[in-house]
């Protein structure tokens, strides 16, 4: 394969041809904090998975697919707290727990991973 296939190819992503770190991850789900998908690939997908939700990376970029569908909440795997899409700074490199830094505690929060997200 040359090189201009795999910048064309949409799971580059997932197969390591990318320095993303979701090498290996399945097919089905979208994959936080990426923000390189197009809308007719949502489109599609949401047509596969009418359950489905956005990331909030994508929410901020297609706001009417986020009111259509919904959008993951944030969550933080060490206190268990939740956070709207959009309570959290996108822009952050790493977007912390604001209840655990008030207890002196840096955790960043997440949204699902591909296999935990319900796309049945």
């Amino acid at each position: 394969m040359s090189d201009w296939e795999c910048d064309t190819c949409p799971f580059r992503i997932r197969c390591g041809q990318a320095n993303e770190g979701y090498e290996d991850v399945g097919f089905t789900g979208l994959l936080p904090g990426v923000d390189r998908y197009r809308k007719h690939q949502l489109v599609e997908y949401f047509d596969a998975y009418p359950d489905a939700k956005l990331t909030p990376t994508l929410a901020h970029q297609f706001p009417a697919l986020a009111e259509e569908h919904g959008v993951y909440d944030w969550h933080c795997p060490t206190c268990g707290g939740t956070y709207a899409w959009d309570a959290i700074d996108i822009e952050a490199q790493s977007p912390l727990c604001e209840r655990c830094v008030e207890d002196d505690e840096l955790c960043t929060v997440a949204v699902p991973m591909p296999e935990s997200q319900n796309t049945h």
